[in-house]
């Protein structure tokens, strides 16, 4: 079968190497990753709206048709076209010309009008080896296209140009601020840093401006160094001043690598300064999550067999394939959401009880509505019909139908206040009052309940606060769950394991959870074993 877009992409990202492609710096590394996850999350994110199969070929031709104009016939754009507002790139304008352009988004200092973030953090940065190298550094590339495509832009207008920018909160001089379009770099005098340690140096500069005011340090250094050649062919003894540029120079560069300058020359008063001015900021690709999280059994269950995949699929956005063992659990639990909603309403009289045969005519036209054409489907027909023979015999006598597919909001305390969200299957109340809570699997293998099942653990816990979601949920709340059990079904196997609600350790369930909101919040995010890393983080190198 073909591959699905967003699975060939993040095939091709994860064979080529393109993360870790000739071993980049880690702040270029972690622009890098999370570049590549926004494109990986924008192609996955279309998919539905590709044509059948939505690969990369049928998302080729999505985006051509978005580039040309959607709907429009070859002779609709040809034919001339009426005064009009039409919106475009600046790329997609080169060519064109208009009695009136607008600029939106011109401002300082982050990017020009190009960007809404970082520049850093907002364009691809591709390897040397596979681009047009120009000897040109990364970020001079980017502002000296930034320039380019402004001019063209500004050029497109026949008589007039107008551009927009965000207020300030402050009384700016307006031509100044576009006429600083083409200041190269941030002020950072050389003197500033070169200046003896008088613990008078300036707030370090924003993030976005660190990489200029290290590169507008390093030009006046050279410059100096430049003096003082001049200096030498007069015969001067420059001897003692040249070997202090090249270590205010090398001091430079270990800052760009990430070391603290300190550590290097403790002594030099250089370092101090250059150390306050811009620091050490080194993006790390894993970084902390920022409260408040979003947990979940998935999440929390992906943390403990490999917190790194998890960060890679939760934060990043990139996903593991799309496996035909999950679009098959995916029908299987739809159908049976429908066979619940069909009891529900035979319960109040609105209907018939189900039979067997609309449960199983449901299963073959959810099957075949939506396992995709040219899928591997062997089989798949007959297994989806098995599950659900498996489940009508199974869900015996007549229980009361509670709830089905259930999502229940929690709010977790625990170093703040976090959405813990709990989704069950099927929640039925039984005749002697207790509850039953179930969840289906479609494996070849049997799950065991135990008392220290994290599921199961974060089903019990939402029992206790079912209806009365808005109380809050601590490590040390004391929770009144109640009666009855919570129960693996197994539809593959025939089998059913339970486990009463009041036998489930919660303290160890707490503990998984505070374990995996402990690491999330401080950035520790610790690598799984052979048998349980997916293999998700392993384009992510270290």
């Amino acid at each position: 079968a073909r591959r699905r877009a967003s699975d060939m992409l993040r095939e091709i990202i994860s064979a080529s190497g393109l993360l870790h492609h000739d071993l980049p710096d880690r702040s270029t590394h972690s622009a890098r990753v999370r570049a590549l996850s926004r494109a990986h999350a924008f192609v996955r994110d279309r998919e539905d709206l590709l044509d059948h199969p939505a690969t990369l070929f049928e998302y080729a031709e999505y985006h051509a048709i978005l580039e040309v104009g959607f709907g429009a016939t070859d002779e609709e754009r040809d034919e001339p076209k009426p005064d009009a507002v039409q919106l475009l790139t600046a790329h997609a304008a080169k060519g064109l010309e208009f009695d009136v352009v607008i600029l939106l988004r011109v401002r300082r200092p982050k990017g020009h009008f190009l960007w809404q973030g970082d520049a850093d953090d907002s364009i691809l940065a591709l390897p040397d080896a596979i681009r047009y190298d120009d000897g040109q550094e990364a970020v001079d590339r980017r502002r000296d296209e930034t320039r380019r495509l402004l001019y063209v832009a500004c050029t497109r207008a026949r008589h007039r140009l107008a551009l927009f920018s965000k207020a300030q909160k402050t009384n700016n001089d307006e031509i100044g601020e576009l006429l600083s379009l083409a200041d190269p770099v941030p002020s950072l005098d050389a003197d500033d840093l070169i200046a003896s340690d008088d613990g008078a140096m300036p707030t370090p500069p924003l993030a976005a401006d660190r990489d200029d005011a290290l590169r507008h340090a390093e030009l006046h250094v050279r410059l100096q160094a430049s003096s003082i050649l001049d200096r030498a062919t007069r015969g001067d003894d420059v001897g003692s001043d040249l070997e202090d540029a090249a270590r205010r120079l090398a001091l430079i560069g270990a800052v760009r690598r990430g070391e603290d300058p300190i550590e290097i020359a403790p002594e030099s008063s250089f370092a101090r300064a250059l150390h306050r001015r811009v620091g050490v900021r080194i993006e790390p690709t894993f970084r902390p999550m920022a409260a408040p999280l979003h947990l979940s059994y998935t999440m929390i269950n992906d943390f403990e067999r490999c917190a790194r995949c998890m960060y890679v699929k939760n934060e990043l956005g990139f996903r593991e394939a799309d496996t035909g063992k999950a679009r098959l659990g995916t029908i299987v639990h739809d159908v049976l959401h429908h066979f619940g909603t069909w009891q529900r309403e035979a319960d109040i009289g609105e209907r018939d009880a189900p039979t067997l045969d609309e449960v199983l005519a449901a299963g073959r036209d959810a099957f075949h509505r939506e396992w995709p054409a040219g899928a591997d489907d062997e089989d798949v027909e007959s297994r989806i019909e098995g599950f659900l023979a498996r489940a009508y015999q199974m869900i015996s006598g007549e229980p009361q139908v509670e709830e089905l597919e259930k999502t229940i909001h929690l709010t977790y305390h625990h170093r703040g206040a976090h959405r813990l969200e709990a989704r069950i299957d099927r929640i039925e109340r039984l005749a002697d009052g207790r509850y039953r809570v179930i969840d289906f699997k479609t494996g070849r293998r049997t799950r065991k309940a135990v008392k220290d099942d994290l599921q199961l653990g974060i089903y019990a816990i939402a029992m206790a606060r079912w209806g009365i979601e808005e109380d809050p949920v601590s490590p040390e709340a004391d929770l009144e769950i109640p009666p009855g059990s919570a129960e693996y079904w197994n539809l593959g196997t025939d089998e059913i394991t339970a486990i009463d609600l009041h036998e489930i350790a919660l303290p160890k369930i707490h503990r998984k959870i505070v374990a995996a909101i402990d690491g999330c919040l401080d950035g520790r995010y610790p690598q799984g074993s052979d048998r349980t890393c997916s293999g998700l983080c392993h384009m992510i190198p270290e």
